[in-house]
């Protein structure tokens, strides 16, 4: 029956004399340009809607709604998942909110994405020394401090970190 079948189907592609550029387009198969050009599209879009979503998350921001911000800015980086700005804002706001750990966490992945971002890398130090662990933030925030030695956040970052590990220590 299945070979009667395909006999049917291929004497009909047969009869309506498709060709095989015809038959990729009654059949949605898109050339590798379409593609191409279809993915930028979508990237595009994503972008532009990870970009409201940020902003949104900034506006709940400053009015202080942090559940808001937190969920605007979740939005965003499932949009742009390697959007350190985007990462950066959510630990900041997982951080008011006092959830350490998952600020941490979020905070680490902006860093793993922009390893060079030494504004990134010392609030990421300073979260990990506020959590109690002193020994993965000192060399976190002198790599950020040697990034970026004229900053002063990573600087004075270095030596906020630097005085809760000697506290720690005694």
């Amino acid at each position: 029956r299945g070979a009667r079948v395909f006999a049917g189907v291929a004497e009909e592609l047969a009869a309506a004399d498709l060709t095989l550029g015809n038959l990729e387009t009654a059949l949605g198969v898109l050339t590798d340009a379409e593609a191409v050009a279809n993915a930028s599209a979508a990237k595009d879009k994503n972008e532009n809607l990870s970009k409201v979503a940020f902003e949104r998350g900034n506006v709940y921001k400053l009015k202080g709604d942090a559940g808001k911000a937190i969920d605007s800015y979740k939005q965003a980086t499932s949009l742009s998942p390697d959007n350190s700005l985007i990462l950066y804002s959510l630990g900041d706001m997982y951080a008011a909110v006092g959830d350490l750990p998952q600020a941490i966490t979020t905070l680490q992945q902006a860093v793993i994405i922009d390893p060079g971002d030494a504004y990134n890398r010392a609030y990421y130090a300073k979260l990990l020394a506020l959590n109690g662990n002193t020994a993965a933030a000192k060399p976190e925030a002198a790599q950020a401090a040697r990034l970026a030695p004229t900053n002063a956040y990573a600087v004075g970052q270095y030596g906020v970190v630097s005085y809760l590990a000697r506290d720690a220590a005694t």
